[in-house]
């Protein structure tokens, strides 16, 4: 059996991820902030509700060994999709708060790498296969001004990755494109001189070019056998 662990499920992306792997013959291990309203009905799904800018509890509440081993058959590999993420606050370095810097950091990339440590361990301990399929961006290696906090921190976890592969895990990085989600909405929302981009966002969705969530999770999860 296939275990697929995805952050931030509560919309978006990893909503969309969600609701499609739902009913496949993966069990799938669910981490978000706060509950949805259809997880009653999901068989296959198991939810942990943490919220990742607070990661010091995180490995104590996330016991995934613990869930795996009362799960009927035995866990063949544990797949990791890392899509939980926050853009941070927009403006020029100098006029960042000390409470944003630490949540995007947390969200972004401590979680993440305490996350990926402890499902490495227990695939270890398992002695199953383990991949990571990290959702990534073009500012991760692009400087953008007035986004430093999102460029910067998924730069980080990006190289994370990269030395995970390095050391022989099944680790890639997907950049999914300009998706129609909130993240897009707070961009557009809080306009801020010192970032130049903002015109670009906002064409983007008033010509329509904002991509489906839904269609870019069927074609992720296609493209990776995991449907």
């Amino acid at each position: 059996m296939r275990v697929v662990v995805i952050t931030g499920t509560t919309r978006g992306l990893g909503r969309a991820l969600l609701e499609a792997l739902h009913g496949t013959r993966n069990h799938v291990i669910a981490i978000s902030r706060k509950t949805i309203a259809e997880q009653v009905d999901m068989s296959n799904v198991s939810f942990i509700i943490h919220d990742l800018s607070k990661p010091h509890a995180l490995i104590e509440q996330c016991k995934f060994l613990e869930i795996l081993e009362i799960l009927p058959g035995e866990t063949s590999e544990i797949c990791f999709i890392n899509n939980a993420a926050v853009v941070g606050q927009l403006g020029d370095i100098g006029t960042l708060t000390q409470e944003s810097i630490l949540r995007t950091f947390n969200i972004n990339v401590i979680s993440p790498m305490l996350i990926s440590n402890e499902l490495m361990r227990t695939a270890r301990q398992l002695s199953c296969q383990f991949k990571i399929i990290h959702i990534g961006t073009g500012a991760a290696h692009r400087a953008i001004a007035g986004l430093s906090l999102y460029c910067s921190s998924k730069s980080a976890i990006d190289m994370f990755y990269k030395v995970a592969f390095e050391e022989g895990v099944e680790a890639c990085s997907v950049d999914p494109g300009v998706m129609d989600t909130r993240m897009q909405q707070e961009i557009r929302n809080n306009y801020d001189p010192s970032f130049p981009m903002y015109e670009y966002f906002t064409d983007l969705q008033a010509r329509g070019e904002l991509k489906d969530p839904n269609d870019v999770a069927r074609d992720l999860l296609m493209q990776y056998d995991l449907l």
